[in-house]
């Protein structure tokens, strides 16, 4: 009996792997077809319909693309064309994907600035993504002005949300722009394995990385939640976190954007408002990160408890002992905990809502995406090898680090430094010329392949 179970546990596994796989279809990184296409074919599909809300503002499909457009022609006319980034310091507003979506229609880069960096970190993040200019809210000006001069040639600024001092005011000249649609030809030679965004790593090792997101890496992060939660356009997404890193930028928005839906975006994270604003907005869906359940779950009980329409949340970093008491306090009916990196090449899926896993993948599985956990002394600091100088495979219940083999199916894309990719890649793992990324997280999994 537990065999069977097992086999059709294993079957409906493939078959939501095969659905998200199917969902990004023959894209692939030579593909012509990138995440501008995906979005414009929904715009044409139901440009009536709401994609973006944030308090009593409402930016429909159509709304959202003209932004879009406006912001592809503003940049055209600086000189911005394939491949170069503007960095961008606006905030959670529907202004920052508006921007980069305008940056994508012509093959720009959009670098995405967290609003919370200070002083040299933030000049940094600027300075490393080679950015052509930078767009900067006037919320934080003064932020900018003070991190500029850590830069020995600071780009020009311009500045939505009002005028300011030492920038250009870029809303009167996005509003003297026509709104239609550009001419497809702008993006000819554009391939989804081009980069479409800059993504901050947290910099918890030295100043942030900046991690390179083409067009093929961000619809397959969309269509994964998409797939998980079953999205439709009928749903609404609450998007809680920072839209400057993929999780609440790219997973929770892009995957609302692409599945037709709306995103509801909350300028920044409230736990005693974020039900209320829930069931006001009436979301049914939304993402978590690290201690975010945790937060809520120590707020007062109140009637916004469960007074939403929420049916399923997904993210990552929710910890075993708050899950049950979360998910029922909160009448939450389904939780999908998943693993991953923003530059990483390894996911995990909890589908099947096992309390305290991040996913459960079995052994073909593993051996067709190239997953593996070897064995990792942490006193040492160093891998175990066998007698051949080559990695150790972990077994079931034993802890190792998370690698995943580098193939056309699971990419590396790196970082915009060189020398930070190569020292997160493995060569010669387990036979002479294979190359794996290296996590740097420690995993295990058990009997029944759970991950943890």
């Amino acid at each position: 009996m537990r065999l069977f179970e097992r086999m059709s546990r294993d079957l409906r596994l493939a078959g939501a792997a095969f659905r998200a796989l199917r969902a990004v279809g023959a894209i692939r990184p030579d593909s012509p077809r990138t995440f501008s296409d995906l979005f414009e074919e929904r715009v044409d599909a139901q440009p009536e319909r709401l994609a973006l809300i944030q308090d009593e503002r409402r930016i429909d499909y159509a709304d959202l693309d003209a932004m879009a457009n406006r912001f592809a022609r503003w940049a055209l006319k600086q000189g911005i064309g394939r491949g170069d980034a503007v960095a961008l310091l606006l905030g959670n507003r529907p202004e920052l994907p508006a921007a980069w979506l305008g940056l994508a229609k012509i093959g720009a880069v959009g670098a995405l600035l967290n609003h919370h960096l200070r002083g040299r970190a933030l000049a940094h993040c600027a300075g490393v993504s080679g950015a052509r200019a930078i767009v900067v809210h006037a919320e934080f000006e003064q932020t900018w002005q003070e991190a500029a001069s850590g830069l020995d040639d600071p780009p020009p600024v311009f500045v939505q949300g009002g005028p300011t001092r030492g920038a250009e005011d870029l809303d009167p000249l996005l509003a003297a722009l026509p709104s239609g649609r550009l001419d497809h030809a702008v993006r000819t030679g554009l391939r989804a394995g081009d980069d479409l965004l800059y993504i901050y790593t947290s910099g918890t090792t030295g100043l942030p990385k900046a991690a390179r997101v083409s067009h093929l890496r961000a619809i397959g992060a969309t269509q994964g939640g998409i797939v998980a939660l079953g999205l439709t356009p009928e749903d609404r997404s609450y998007v809680a976190l920072p839209l400057y890193h993929s999780a609440g930028g790219v997973m929770a928005l892009g995957g609302a954007l692409l599945a037709g839906g709306s995103a509801v975006i909350a300028p920044s994270f409230s736990a005693s408002r974020f039900f209320e604003d829930c069931a006001k907005h009436e979301v049914t869906v939304f993402q978590y990160i690290g201690e975010l359940c945790r937060y809520l779950l120590a707020t007062p009980e109140g009637p916004a408890d469960r007074s939403h329409q929420i049916r399923a949340c997904i993210g990552n970093g929710l910890r075993p002992e708050v899950w049950e008491p979360f998910q029922e306090r909160f009448a939450i009916p389904r939780i999908v905990e998943f693993y991953g990196a923003t530059e990483g090449n390894v996911a995990l899926m909890n589908y099947e809502g096992k309390v305290g896993s991040i996913g459960r993948m079995p052994r073909l599985l593993r051996e067709l995406t190239g997953l593996r956990l070897i064995r990792y002394d942490v006193e040492r600091e160093e891998h175990e090898r066998d007698a051949e100088g080559h990695c150790i495979a972990c077994g079931p219940g034993e802890p190792g680090e998370a690698i995943g083999r580098i193939s056309s199916l699971a990419r590396f894309e790196g970082y915009t430094d060189r020398a930070a990719s190569d020292a997160k890649v493995m060569r010669d793992v387990f036979a002479p010329g294979d190359a794996y990324f290296r996590t740097g997280d420690l995993l295990r999994f058990d009997e029944d392949d759970y991950f943890y």
